[in-house]
């Protein structure tokens, strides 16, 4: 896509402008409009390009900056980082409203979340088993309130990435919480039926106890029946509603 292009494609709307060109800078470094290493136009030039204020370009290269996608040299410049087409770890909100792409995150979960209950069942400590347990009569309790049971659900899961101790655990299970509560809240919204809330808090209690028992297989083997189950009912649900 042409600077022109790029013009002509923020006409459409005014609505959130910063993150609309930042979207727009990133489809054209990985076009290769804006190459690795090379510097962007200025300020003011890109202002005239998009056909927006200083300050919008400003917050837009602030968050590719952010991601480690652009870099600025003092009294030089900013730059295209040389590592700009291999961003960092990121979910998109739009992502989040696609099946197809929640059927991915669960399956990220699957692997992820299984191998976190095993490791808190070998080193979380007695504090910690004991906000997991709190956790999970928080999430007992809400049951009835599908929307307040889906963030819920997600501290019981982040209590567990928490008594992992290990502080990347921690990190990527924080940065997929939108996702997880996303995936959580659509389940929870779509099938509320009694003996489906029955079973995931029976699916929860294994996980803690096996985390309470420090067994470690039996703490991986109920996250993954845990998270499989929930991953082929959101399958079932959707057959269901496109076959209606």
């Amino acid at each position: 896509m042409s600077l022109n292009d790029a013009g002509e494609f923020l006409l459409g709307g005014r609505e959130n402008l910063p993150q609309r060109v930042s979207e727009e800078m990133l489809r054209m470094i990985r076009s290769a409009t804006f190459k690795p290493g090379e510097r962007l136009p200025t300020e003011p030039q890109l202002a005239a390009t998009f056909g927006v204020s200083r300050n919008v370009v400003r917050e837009a290269v602030a968050t590719l900056r952010s991601k480690g996608i652009l870099m600025t040299r003092r009294g030089i410049g900013t730059f295209v980082s040389e590592t700009a087409l291999y961003p960092a770890f990121e979910i998109h909100p739009d992502d989040l409203l696609e099946p197809a792409a929640l059927m991915q995150i669960f399956q990220l979960r699957l692997e992820v979340e299984s191998g976190a209950a095993a490791i808190a069942a070998r080193e979380r400590s007695a504090e910690q088993l004991e906000q997991i347990g709190s956790a999970l009569i928080r999430v007992n309790e809400s049951a009835p309130n599908w929307e307040q049971g889906a963030q819920k659900a997600v501290d019981f899961h982040l209590a567990i990435a928490q008594a992992t101790n290990n502080a990347y655990f921690e990190q990527l299970m924080a940065h997929l919480r939108v996702a997880i509560h996303q995936a959580v809240r659509t389940l929870r919204y779509l099938d509320d039926g009694k003996g489906r809330t029955q079973q995931i808090e029976s699916e929860h209690r294994a996980i803690y106890e096996a985390i309470r028992q420090s067994d470690a297989d039996a703490a991986r083997t109920a996250m993954r029946a845990h998270l499989q189950s929930g991953m082929y009912n959101y399958q079932r649900i959707f057959r269901e509603r496109k076959a209606q």
